[in-house]
């Protein structure tokens, strides 16, 4: 069977440390509360009550275990786990659609910071540690909660780019300009092992975005297919994925995504966007579909009128009126 214990047994057994207890001692019950919190909070499996026991080997020294990436290990973990959420059946024929572990509270946190429409209300701003300023918000009730989300996102005008820059700025080492965060590289735990993609969001880094690269070879899905793999050879696959993953992060200065600094938004006619328009379904309604239609035939037209019709084949009648059709 799998090697878990169950996270509320963890909490019991060492919920009281002897007042004479020795450092022995002191150390099992530190590590108890780590690995309640590892399996409660960083890396929690579907269930949320059980927490594997490989991660004691993390552990073990303490000195080591603060020189692990623990960051980039729980946005592997989510990510894997946000993955096969999104699976209807896997390999073993099991139906994981809808059910979600890792630390989602963090993947809230994300989207409410920077998507503020989808956000609870009255979240306090100046709150410390900053997930704090949510804790006494109210939230949004919806009746058809899937629907009206994306009702949200097509009608979506505003995304906030770098929510922390104000506090980042001044901190030393800026995650703004820091090149570690900047880095294509996978992000490892375990046999998690999900790629770092920061060329595709290079404005949350005050950046020009370009079109981004194309998805490394060894890509999520190629993973998850390798994972499926039965017989022998799998423990060997794995072995020479996981010494390759860590070759990459271990020379991660080498491949860091890069552009220049501007305070500029993308224009709807830049080489991004409509390298982004072309590969990207932009609605999840029907309502929005129709909305995304008429804006972009309203840009296209603005684009004819300012070149006399040239890009869009006009004629100068047409322009004509098209400019009076389109005259506040």
């Amino acid at each position: 069977g799998v090697a878990v214990v169950r996270i509320v047994w963890l909490r019991v057994e060492f919920s009281h440390l002897p007042e004479d207890a020795s450092q022995e001692v002191i150390e099992q019950f530190a590590r108890a509360y780590a690995l309640s919190l590892i399996g409660g909070v960083l890396f929690p499996d579907r269930s949320g009550s059980t927490v594997h026991l490989q991660y004691l080997l993390l552990i073990e020294d303490w000195e080591r275990a603060g020189g692990f990436a623990w960051g980039a290990a729980v946005l592997s973990y989510l990510s894997r786990e946000m993955g096969r959420s999104t699976l209807h059946i896997t390999h073993t024929g099991t139906s994981l659609a809808g059910e979600l572990g890792g630390w989602v509270a963090l993947l809230q946190f994300w989207v409410w910071e920077r998507f503020p429409h989808l956000a609870p209300r009255d979240s306090e701003t100046r709150a410390h540690p900053r997930g704090l300023r949510w804790l006494s918000a109210s939230s949004r009730q919806y009746g058809d909660q899937l629907f009206q989300y994306k009702l949200l996102f097509d009608a979506m005008d505003t995304v906030v780019w770098q929510p922390y820059r104000e506090r980042a700025l001044h901190l030393r080492g800026s995650v703004i300009q820091s090149e570690t965060f900047r880095a294509i590289v996978p992000l490892i735990c375990f046999s998690s092992v999900m790629w770092h993609h920061p060329d595709r969001v290079l404005q949350q880094f005050g950046m020009r975005q370009h079109e981004p690269h194309q998805p490394h070879p060894e890509s999520e899905v190629r993973f998850f297919l390798r994972q499926a793999t039965r017989g022998p050879s799998r423990g060997q696959q794995l072995v020479h994925a996981s010494k390759e993953s860590l070759d990459f992060w271990n020379r991660r200065h080498e491949f860091v995504a890069t552009s220049s600094y501007t305070d500029e938004e993308l224009a709807y006619h830049s080489e991004h966007m409509e390298w982004y328009r072309d590969v990207t379904r932009r609605s999840g309604t029907r309502r929005g579909a129709v909305a995304e239609a008429l804006y972009d035939t309203i840009e296209h037209a603005e684009v004819s009128l300012r070149d006399g019709g040239r890009a869009g084949g006009l004629t100068p009648d047409q322009c004509e009126d098209l400019a009076n059709f389109m005259a506040p």
